[in-house]
């Protein structure tokens, strides 16, 4: 009886400690969010709106990916990075408060996938930091 307590004790201790730990992604692409920011500035000033940009993959950029009302695409808003370490993307919102936009990252790591929003706007329960959104290691499957 105490050998199947001190399973679940350390098997709870276990559990505990991958919820509440933390993602070791790395630090947060300072220089590429800093030329969105500039980028949808200038836009905004030009248009009276901010730019929607279309996600890009963490090893391949679709630098040329517009929304369909979007005459202009990342290469024509910004110079982007070869390389950069999160599938982003950028949504504008206009709402009672105000515009705004968003800049979503997306990592996977270990089979598990994170999600950080970034806000720049009136509506700031748009942001938070990383969090898991998905385990693609717990697998269902239909067959025996």
């Amino acid at each position: 009886m105490i050998e199947i307590l001190r399973q679940l004790v350390l098997a709870y201790t276990a559990l505990i400690s991958l919820l509440t730990a933390e993602p070791k992604l790395g630090a947060v692409a300072d220089p590429f969010i800093q030329s969105i920011d500039n980028s949808q500035a200038t836009y905004f000033q030009q248009k009276g709106r901010y730019w929607q940009g279309l996600k890009l993959s963490s090893t391949t950029a679709e630098r040329n990916s517009r929304p369909h009302y979007q005459q202009e695409s990342w290469n024509d808003l910004m110079t982007v990075p070869e390389k950069i370490p999160f599938e982003t993307e950028v949504h504008q919102y206009s709402g009672p408060y105000g515009k705004g936009y968003e800049i979503i990252q997306r990592k996977e790591e270990g089979g598990i996938v994170y999600l950080k929003n970034t806000n720049r706007g009136p509506e700031t329960w748009r942001t938070h930091d990383w969090r898991m959104v998905e385990d693609r290691r717990i697998m269902a499957t239909t067959t025996p």
